[in-house]
């Protein structure tokens, strides 16, 4: 499972917070590892320590368990707690809980879709690099009035990476406060998965027309959302044939279609396709 750099970087801050440390130099490594055995009972060594404030070289990231025990020891039931805090503690106080709920929601699904997509990247994703097509494509679609994209490319090219360095960017940008947008990251490879999360990705769609179970709360929440500052992207990696059955894929399709129908109006309304 790998980890989003940003969550570490506020992990890391907290896990200095509760030390009462104002930095981290090598030699306060071993201090913070009896620290959190003292408090924990469980072992994270100095040199893990050292790994992950940068004192030492890593060859990969740091590992789930590690991460659990510093959230713990930061007072969080686990990592994926910690996440959820940090993703909800970010959020503009302007708004209503509905808006904000609904921004959560995006923010956990698109944190899976990003972490699970990284984890299948033939290269370690740490090695990989940003793809200036895309990052430049995007951002004259973003400063545009479209209201879609299509991002083409021949297999190899990186069109997934690129997207995934790209969705990572925005994603820190927003939980940092720094822009207002809202997120929903989604991968072809991944939306029989979806299930895990409450709702498959043709109910979500669906939703979005005024159609089928809770379609009023949730299509209500985009409208309110789509009224307020910043843009809603909806972004879909490997949206082809290959990944779907015939009848499947031309439903989603139809789906899609409908929906640039319905939100075409919406400048604020954005949808990515790869």
């Amino acid at each position: 499972m790998k980890i989003l750099p940003y969550y570490v970087e506020q992990l890391k801050q907290q896990v200095m917070r509760e030390a009462h440390l104002t930095s981290v130099c090598p030699a306060d490594c071993k201090q913070l590892a009896a620290l959190i055995h003292a408090k924990l009972h469980m072992p994270v060594s100095d040199t893990t320590l050292k790994r992950i404030f940068g004192f030492a070289a890593a060859k990969y990231g740091s590992s789930l368990f590690t991460l659990n025990a510093l959230a713990q020891f930061c007072g969080y039931a686990d990592w994926e707690n910690f996440c959820d805090h940090c993703g909800e503690d970010k959020q503009p106080a302007a708004g209503t809980g509905r808006a904000i709920s609904m921004a959560k929601w995006s923010q956990k699904i698109s944190r899976r879709t990003l972490e699970a997509l990284i984890n299948s990247s033939g290269i370690p994703y740490q090695l990989t690099i940003k793809r200036s097509f895309i990052d430049e494509q995007l951002e004259e679609f973003s400063g545009g009035a479209q209201t879609a994209t299509l991002l083409t490319a021949p297999a190899g090219y990186g069109k997934t990476i690129g997207l995934c360095h790209w969705v990572e960017e925005q994603l820190g940008a927003m939980m940092s406060g720094d822009n207002r947008d809202t997120l929903l990251f989604l991968s072809s490879k991944l939306l029989p998965g979806l299930q895990q999360t409450g709702i498959a990705v043709a109910d979500w769609l669906r939703t979005l027309m005024g159609f089928g179970p809770e379609s009023y709360e949730l299509s209500a929440r985009l409208e309110e959302r789509l009224q307020g500052p910043g843009f809603f992207y909806l972004v879909i990696d490997g949206f082809d044939p290959e990944h779907f059955a015939p009848a499947e894929f031309d439903r989603l399709a139809g789906l899609l279609l409908s929906i640039l129908e319905l939100y075409r109006d919406q400048s604020n309304f954005k949808l990515i396709l790869t």
